[in-house]
């Protein structure tokens, strides 16, 4: 028999914060399963009651999970609660659904969050229901079993652990706050760490860079290596800062055929030689060069220097 089948429109979920203090991403629900077997129920009675219709349309917009209803016309209980809810007595709608994922970090959690954030998950089934969807209408589902949801319930705490709650005594002793100590103290407090924290970083900074055009007057390098080594100061100062020390120095240079080793000078191999494999093979010849051919030890510097 043709029926004429009205859908109707509902959200299933969304990114609101619900009565047991965590919220489900919309983005990271797989809807792959539920769109095979779309089932409807009313208020999660897969047990007491067979379905009473299929969802239809099912897609995610504006990080809203919305489906249409579709009510079985040949079972008059689903016509009786399709006739609710087009006079407008049921309204809501709740989403049965497996946690795959959780996160406690700050940037996925929302304002007055009490438990972990629902990041990736499963959809198994959606139902009319007297109440609204992100209320306490939610069916969690976990490795084939039904989780019991309630502010004290123990399989919930370990499914969805609450978050680590702040000691606020304990943050107020480190801020070196009394424990009498209002918000608006503590919040003055962290300001005032963070001035001065900035005001030591923009110190250190200036302090470095004083440093470096110091050291750049008495080195002898070219304005291309100055930049280089400026820039190169930037991400890591004390090695630009030991960099400029040694072509500071000033040395008489012995015979460049020779080399030291365990204290004894040895003539030169005659391979070729720079910054990198001295460094890696031979750094005894290395700190010779430096200590003993500071012009040798400057040009093996600034070729190393132009290849970062």
């Amino acid at each position: 028999m043709a029926h004429n089948i009205k859908p109707h429109t509902f959200k299933l979920s969304d990114e609101s914060l619900n009565s047991y203090g965590f919220w489900i991403r919309t983005s990271g629900i797989d809807l792959e399963q539920f769109k095979k077997n779309p089932v409807m129920l009313y208020d999660h009675r897969s047990y007491s009651m067979m379905p009473i219709g299929r969802w239809e349309n099912i897609r995610i917009e504006n990080d809203e999970l919305l489906a249409d209803a579709v009510f079985d016309q040949d079972d008059e209980n689903a016509k009786l609660i399709e006739s609710k809810v087009e006079n407008g007595f049921l309204k809501g709608v709740s989403i049965g659904f497996d946690y795959k994922e959780l996160s406690d970090s700050a940037q996925d959690l929302k304002p007055g969050q009490t438990r972990s954030t629902v990041t990736k998950s499963v959809i198994v089934e959606a139902s009319i229901t007297p109440f609204p969807s992100n209320s306490n209408a939610l069916k969690l589902h976990h490795n084939g079993q039904i989780i019991t949801l309630s502010a004290d319930s123990a399989e919930l705490n370990q499914a969805i652990p609450n978050l680590k709650q702040i000691n606020m005594n304990e943050v107020k002793r480190l801020l070196g706050l009394s424990d009498n100590a209002t918000e608006r103290d503590i919040e003055t407090a962290v300001a005032k760490l963070k001035t001065e924290r900035e005001t030591a970083v923009n110190e250190l900074a200036a302090t470095r860079t004083e440093r470096i055009d110091k050291l750049m007057k008495h080195a002898d390098v070219t304005d291309e290596n100055k930049e280089s080594l400026r820039k190169l100061a930037e991400t890591d100062f004390q090695l630009a800062e030991k960099t400029l020390e040694l072509l500071s120095k000033k040395s008489t240079m012995p015979d460049k055929n020779f080399r030291l080793s365990k204290g004894v000078a040895q003539p030169n191999t005659g391979t070729e030689e720079t910054f990198d494999t001295l460094q890696k093979s031979n750094p005894e010849r290395l700190s010779y060069l430096r200590d003993n051919e500071p012009e040798t030890f400057k040009k093996l510097v600034e070729n190393h220097v132009k290849s970062k």
